[in-house]
């Protein structure tokens, strides 16, 4: 979507990820917000978004950022050879609120939000964060399996939601180091990436910083047979959630009326947040195993309800409730416990 031409061939791209009433919708959007955005870009955002691109640039040479992460590129395994350019695509954002600022990749696509109040020393550490993924993500799917099916192995309770937030424990680690590099008086405190603004996230991370450092020191892989030592770590990082459902749930597919889904949203999304949700695509129950399952009815005259399926690989509960308000606190005193 980000490298098309126009407005009719983003929308045409988007239909491929979220179907023909999504994409006309997101299309919708683009199409009242863009003038607006352009006369933004105009008359501010492009001088202060490339004020911000020459601020990483010159923190990356002087902190000799590019050789660490040329190393840990080399101790994921990722192989440059054949690569394909990850783009940066960093704006300019108005909200003097720092927690507001938001990154992510996508395949070779890295949006980064900018705000006034963030210093060059957090752009890089955000900057990085994302290229961190772009390496682990750009993997052969044979390494991919492989640690799948290391997680699979396990016998630790909920090594499957050690395995969904993985990839963001992996790269906030490194990120971590960066953020040492960069903030080393500050360091602990206000480390971008040790203090994720996630409940899991950022002790998974913390639990990862205990072994990525030590094997960038030695020189040794990042991802041969870590899932043990990340797997304990982590408990002890995360206490009594590692064994609440909230965090076995990781990922779920939840499936319902679209509508009542959508009411429900933010109380699932305050209860147990997730970082992979799917909505009423029965095909995943087709073609996979184990998967965390979420269903809500509304019955008018019945009593709430509640039934759940709890085994060593996924979590399958059922919400039912004579209306919306008994259903939202169905489903807070439950993933409570």
């Amino acid at each position: 979507m980000l490298d098309a031409p126009g407005l009719d061939e983003a929308v045409q791209r988007a239909q491929s990820l979220a179907g023909r009433k999504r994409a006309a919708t997101i299309g919708a959007m683009l199409t009242t917000m863009k003038p607006r955005f352009d006369r933004w870009w105009t008359g501010e955002g492009e001088r202060r978004s490339q004020g911000y691109a020459r601020k990483i640039t010159t923190t990356l040479r002087e902190h000799q950022l590019v050789d660490l992460s040329e190393t840990v590129a080399r101790l994921m395994g990722f192989e440059w050879q054949g690569m394909q350019r990850l783009r940066f695509h960093i704006i300019a954002h108005p909200d003097a609120d720092p927690r507001s600022a938001r990154a992510t990749q996508i395949h070779r696509q890295a949006g980064l939000e900018a705000t006034q109040v963030l210093s060059a020393q957090q752009y890089v550490s955000i900057s990085l964060h994302e290229l961190f993924h772009y390496f682990y993500d750009s993997l052969p799917l044979e390494r991919h399996v492989t640690l799948m099916r290391e997680f699979a192995a396990s016998d630790e309770k909920y090594a499957g939601a050690c395995y969904t937030f993985f990839n963001e424990a992996l790269a906030s680690a490194c990120a971590a180091i960066v953020d040492q590099r960069l903030m080393p008086d500050a360091f602990r405190k206000e480390s971008t990436n040790l203090n994720y603004f996630h409940p899991y996230i950022a002790p998974l991370a913390r639990a990862m910083f205990t072994i990525v450092p030590a094997r960038i020191e030695k020189d040794r892989n990042l991802l041969d047979h870590v899932v043990g030592d990340y797997i304990a770590a982590g408990k002890g990082e995360l206490g009594p959630a590692a064994n609440k459902v909230a965090f076995a749930m990781g990922t779920r597919a939840i499936f319902g009326k679209d509508a009542l889904i959508e009411r429900m949203s933010k109380a699932l999304r305050e209860s147990s947040p997730a970082i992979g949700v799917f909505t009423n695509e029965g095909k995943l129950l087709r073609h996979f195993e184990h998967v965390n399952v979420i269903r809500m009815t509304i019955r008018s005259g019945e009593a709430q309800a509640e039934q759940s399926e709890l085994t060593p690989r996924s979590v399958e509960v059922r919400f039912s409730a004579p209306d919306e308000s008994a259903l939202e606190k169905l489903i807070r005193d439950f993933f409570a416990r």
